[in-house]
Formats: C-alpha cells, structure tokens, sequence
C-alpha cells in the first residue's frame, strides 16, 4: 500500500479523533511502550478501554493526520504487543487486536 492509499484507507476508516479514536505520532515502540503513566501508548489503550473501546491509530500525527510511520518497533509484533500492556496494572488485554498497515 503506497501512502496515499494508506491515508485514505486511514480516514475512510477512522475519519477523525474523537472519544473512540485516538491518532498518535508514536513512531519509537522501543520507549513508546513503557508503562509511563499518560505518556505512551499503555496510556491511550488503557483510556479507550475505560471507554468501551475504540481505535488506536499509531504512526500517524495527531491533528493533522500526517503519516510518520514506525521507526523503531523494537522486538514487538501483532502477536506479542498485547501481552506487553499487561504491564499496567488492571488493564486486560482480552480483544486488544493489533493490525499492521
């Protein structure tokens, strides 16, 4: 998919920010997935969860809806992110899907 295809999948799909959807830059998993209270993407998961769910759009800046992509994914993949949230306390990863684009 050449970007833009991508960016037009992105906001056939998840057209804009809101209470359900949350575009972020995050582009460095390595320091990205942390456990840092408010400032990573255990954060914003752990917030749509407490929301009945949503999306998540890594890769992408917020506002402006510009594609950065992920530099760095560190040793993370679809299959083993999820377990990674466990870190947070009280966050259960059950129907945490991850997607690649």
């Amino acid at each position: 998919m050449i970007e833009i295809e991508l960016k037009g999948y992105i906001f056939a799909n998840y057209p804009r920010e809101n209470e359900s959807c949350e575009w972020k830059g995050f582009h460095r998993l390595t320091h990205d997935v942390s456990g840092r209270r408010g400032d990573d993407v255990i954060s914003y998961v752990s917030g749509l969860a407490n929301m009945n769910g949503g999306h998540l759009v890594i890769g992408i800046e917020d506002k402006t809806g510009n594609i950065t992509g992920i530099s760095d994914t560190h040793d993370y993949t679809p299959e083993n992110l999820p377990p990674a949230f466990w870190k947070c306390p009280n966050l259960d990863s059950e129907g945490l899907k991850v997607d690649v684009f």
